[in-house]
């Protein structure tokens, strides 16, 4: 599936912030430090949980859900999330969509309120052809150009990735496009890229910075070996 045939069928999803960014171009490598292959359990705020999928793991708020979107049984997972309603019937069709791409490990995302955006977190792994992680900035940046406004671009270091904030829209059934914040953490590994990606209301986002400050501290990625379920 190419990079185009998901964000296409990403389109048809509300509610949750997705984007799917990786370079298609060549460029001589400078390798960036890989992500932490295990959470720095010192990092984990009292109270927070681990969520794990894919070979990724991170802390989350304990009251956040968080879906495992790699296994194959993601179908019969997402009936006992005990969310309720139309909001919990939508949460569940986009994570199924995130499932059927086969490139997300994990979706999370805050309580469900009526009417509110969901702040939420995905996680998806694709390769690359290179390691240059200035290139990686380069390349996504003019990507998000194209969907949003970008507000903040740069390398961030401990550890090495490349982020990207913007300003995006998701379209919503009542015909008003709802704006939210996206906030998008690019680490490099070997020849794939894992973005982490943050979705948040305005109103919301100066809560979120916390909460995505201890994210970062916590992520942590180790490739299952093949054939490992």
């Amino acid at each position: 599936m190419s990079i185009g045939d998901i964000l296409a069928k990403m389109k048809q999803s509300l509610g949750l912030a997705i984007l799917v960014l990786a370079i298609c171009g060549c460029s001589k490598d400078k390798a960036a430090t890989p992500p932490p292959t295990k959470v720095n359990e010192s990092a984990i705020p009292q109270g927070w949980k681990v969520a794990k999928g894919g070979g990724v793991s991170m802390a989350l708020p304990s009251d956040w859900v968080a879906v495992d979107v790699s296994k194959p049984d993601v179908t019969q997972a997402v009936e006992h999330l005990g969310v309720t309603g139309a909001e919990g019937e939508q949460l569940k069709q986009q994570i199924r969509m995130f499932a059927s791409t086969g490139v997300f490990r994990i979706v999370g995302f805050a309580p469900v309120k009526p009417g509110v955006f969901q702040t939420n977190v995905n996680v998806n792994v694709m390769p690359v052809p290179t390691a240059d992680i200035n290139v990686i900035l380069k390349e996504n940046l003019n990507q998000l150009k194209t969907a949003g406004t970008v507000i903040e671009s740069g390398i961030v270091n401990n550890p090495t990735r490349a982020v990207l904030v913007a300003e995006m829209e998701q379209p919503t059934t009542s015909g008003a496009p709802v704006k939210y914040i996206a906030q998008i953490h690019m680490f490099v590994r070997g020849q794939e890229q894992i973005t982490l990606s943050f979705g948040s209301a305005p109103e919301a986002q100066a809560e979120t910075e916390k909460i995505i400050e201890q994210v970062v501290k916590t992520f942590a990625y180790d490739p299952p070996q093949p054939g490992t379920p």
